[in-house]
């Protein structure tokens, strides 16, 4: 009885252990920079291996409500995107830093903030960058990630990543071949949107990654002893 007891624990231990969460970050800021002089941030866009704009638009805002906190007036990312439509904006072709800060530069944004997530499914990975528009250089960067988040608690995390299923069955009927099923696949994604639960995992991700962005003014800062807020420019 012992033994099995034993083995028992054994395998609850490893179980649990296999749906812990880790998170795991680090971050940069420009020595020396005034930030009080930043009014707007532009929350340009979410790039990366996402393809639903739901998602995108659910991880901008987490990044908005920090800016928020510290001081800083946010342009959501769907103002952004809906601006750059309507100024017919030559974007095709840049990627990254250079659409961030294109982008900004045809809205007149001084401050822009990029975000892109390489990875996000069962582990989730997120850097966000605070780039100053004219002369093209990066304020701040912050990057972390969560790891064994469970396939079954991230189910959605390889389709995201354009995964395939069975061309045979689906809720709207059989698929004509192969070329719909990936259609199919991809509008799914792109209408998907976070749960309630993964909401939360991701925010507190992002509420990591911004821990040491700084504040527009000193008087901002968490009086907490419990968590220490880099200095402005420091």
């Amino acid at each position: 009885m012992k033994a099995i007891a034993s083995t028992l624990g054994i395998i609850l231990a490893l179980g649990l252990a296999g749906c812990r969460t880790g998170t795991q970050g680090e971050s940069y800021t420009r020595a020396g920079y005034d930030f009080s002089n930043i009014d707007v941030i532009a929350v340009v866009d979410v790039n990366g291996v996402i393809e639903s704009e739901a998602i995108k638009n659910q991880i901008a805002e987490f990044f908005s409500k920090q800016l928020l906190k510290r001081g800083y007036g946010p342009i959501e990312r769907q103002q952004v995107q809906h601006l750059l439509v309507q100024a017919n904006a030559p974007l095709e072709g840049l990627k990254g830093d250079a659409y961030a800060i294109e982008a900004g530069r045809i809205l007149r944004y001084p401050t822009v903030l990029a975000i892109y997530v390489p990875v996000f499914g069962e582990e989730i990975s997120i850097t966000a960058k605070l780039l100053e528009v004219d002369q093209g250089s990066t304020l701040w960067v912050g990057t972390g990630s969560l790891t064994r988040l469970g396939s079954a608690w991230w189910s959605f995390g390889q389709e995201e990543q354009g995964l395939t299923g069975s061309i045979f069955a689906n809720n709207q009927g059989p698929y004509v071949n192969a070329q719909e099923q990936l259609a199919r696949q991809r509008q799914a994604a792109a209408n998907r949107a976070l749960t309630v639960r993964q909401a939360r995992q991701v925010e507190k991700l992002v509420r990591h990654i911004c821990q040491s962005l700084p504040y527009k003014h000193a008087e901002l800062q968490p009086k907490s002893g419990f968590l220490k807020v880099p200095r402005v420019g420091g």
